[in-house]
């Protein structure tokens, strides 16, 4: 064989190694390039798993709730029942005892819810004594036309300030005139026993310097209610099946 034969073979066989070479190192090329990622899929939450923030956010609303309705509760359980006795020398403000006389205290928030006392006066006033009004007839004869009983009289001890429902001889016989105490003497610690004692149902906790100027024929120019206690709607129930009539 001829010695450029030679050269030309060896040639062929090193040019076709070389592209074999190519061809292997090419595919282990391809074979390790990664795995196409799919950047738009999110990851999702298993269906039975609640994130925990939103456990945390839920379990804090239930706390507040419920500490919403304990202080409502309470609220309620520390509301008093307090009206408004407005009159041409002022206003007085009087808390009424409806869990504790509930007849005397509920027949008189039923008064007051018909507007029995609008315009009526107070027809008499005894320094150091009392102030009475609550008449429709203004000279001590009137009433509303029915009466309530004698509730546990002496239970609310008679002083400055308390109010009082004012009676006849018969002690089952109040029925729309009050009376406030202007004093702490004898006189009118007296009304807890005399002829059988009174029924003390309030006392003015603001104003009681109104009533001090309070003149016969001064107006009531009404009596409303500011607040109510959880007791005051079975009050009303109770006087109004203890009427008298």
């Amino acid at each position: 064989m001829r010695m450029g034969t030679m050269y030309r073979l060896t040639a062929v066989v090193v040019a076709v190694m070389l592209v074999a070479l190519m061809a292997v190192t090419i595919a282990g090329c391809r074979d390790e390039q990664p795995a196409e990622v799919d950047y738009e899929d999110p990851i999702e939450m298993p269906e039975d798993v609640e994130p925990e923030a939103n456990a945390n956010d839920a379990e804090n609303a239930d706390d507040a709730a419920e500490h919403e309705n304990e202080d409502a509760e309470a609220a309620e359980e520390d509301a008093v029942t307090i009206i408004n006795i407005e009159t041409e020398r002022g206003t007085m403000v009087a808390e009424l005892y409806d869990e504790k006389m509930p007849i005397t205290a509920g027949s008189f928030l039923l008064l007051v819810d018909d507007g029995f006392y609008d315009d009526l006066t107070f027809h008499r006033v005894v320094p150091d004594f009392v102030i009475q009004g609550g008449d429709p007839a203004g000279d001590g004869t009137g009433g509303p036309g029915f009466a309530i009983p004698m509730e546990k009289p002496g239970e609310v001890a008679h002083e400055r300030g308390v109010l009082s429902m004012a009676r006849s001889a018969h002690i089952d016989s109040a029925g729309s005139q009050f009376f406030v105490c202007l004093s702490d003497n004898e006189s009118v610690r007296a009304l807890d026993h005399l002829g059988g004692g009174y029924a003390a149902f309030g006392k003015v906790i603001e104003g009681m310097e109104f009533a001090d100027q309070v003149a016969v024929g001064d107006r009531i120019e009404s009596i409303t209610i500011q607040s109510e206690s959880p007791h005051a709607a079975a009050a009303r129930e109770t006087a109004a099946e203890e009427r008298i009539q």
